[in-house]
């Protein structure tokens, strides 16, 4: 049996000439109106989008499209595809969009407006591809933290840490001359300051974190054992009118009951 030197030879022999898969075939997809349909999703908001050959007029919501977007950006953000693919002018546009603000429902309409023209025309998704406008975008706000501190902990100790660096800079400035006299290296100085500044950081963003666990822990506590106001106001009531006390504080007692005075 002769050797084989290579993976071609190989597939030759076994009878499997196609080592590579083929590559995906991407056709047009109109519906019965001859409209290309795409979603597009951007935050919290949700986009319908028609396209179909025109005279470049977008109508978003039943409005035109620099009405319901006023903000230049907005619509700088909408006619993005449009321009990245040449096709300004050439088609028009309707879209529904619900959920979010202007901002996350002008990314929406822009996805669908991407979408919907690679389904018009299947060679033109290479170049919205490259520009990213194929890719739903998935950033969103962060949410608060359970312990109560905000959404931006970690942007704070961010800071925190880079004004501590500031002052590792200063400190180096001032005292160089000190550090070189005792035979010290600069950069392990700089090096053994800013893990100290990390360490004190991280352990002060967990005692934090372990102190409002505790002071909820203790609200909600505190409201467990409080008594209810009826029952207060009610026992106090029982007992003014037992000890003979006027009418102004015992007449719920005495009240239907004549000739108990």
């Amino acid at each position: 049996m002769a050797e084989l030197s290579s993976l071609a030879e190989l597939g030759a022999a076994t009878g499997n000439t196609n080592t590579q898969p083929a590559a995906p075939v991407h056709v047009q997809k109109l519906d019965k109106s001859g409209r290309a349909y795409a979603t597009g999703k951007r935050k919290n908001a949700i986009a319908r989008v028609w396209v179909k050959p025109g005279s470049g007029k977008i109508i978003v919501n039943d409005k035109e499209f620099a009405t319901y977007f006023a903000r230049p950006v907005l619509q700088m953000i909408l006619n993005q595809p449009i321009i990245a693919s040449n096709r300004a002018g050439q088609y028009d546009i309707v879209a529904t969009v619900v959920g979010g603000g202007l901002s996350g429902q002008a990314g929406a309409v822009r996805h669908g407006i991407s979408k919907a023209l690679t389904y018009y025309e299947p060679t033109l998704r290479a170049v919205l591809k490259k520009g990213g406008f194929l890719t739903r975008d998935s950033r969103v706000v962060e949410r608060d933290q359970h312990f109560g501190m905000g959404a931006a902990i970690g942007q704070f100790y961010g800071t925190r840490r880079l004004l501590a660096m500031r002052r590792v800079r200063r400190f180096l400035q001032f005292f160089g001359p000190l550090v070189e006299l005792l035979g010290l290296d600069r950069q392990q100085v700089a090096a053994r300051i800013d893990a100290d500044v990390v360490e004190l950081g991280r352990l002060s963003a967990q005692l934090l974190r372990h102190l409002h666990v505790a002071l909820e822990l203790a609200r909600s506590r505190r409201r467990s054992r409080r008594v209810p106001a009826w029952r207060g106001n009610r026992a106090r009531q029982t007992q003014a009118t037992v000890q003979g006390a006027g009418t102004a504080s015992g007449w719920w007692w005495r009240r239907g009951r004549p000739g108990r005075d």
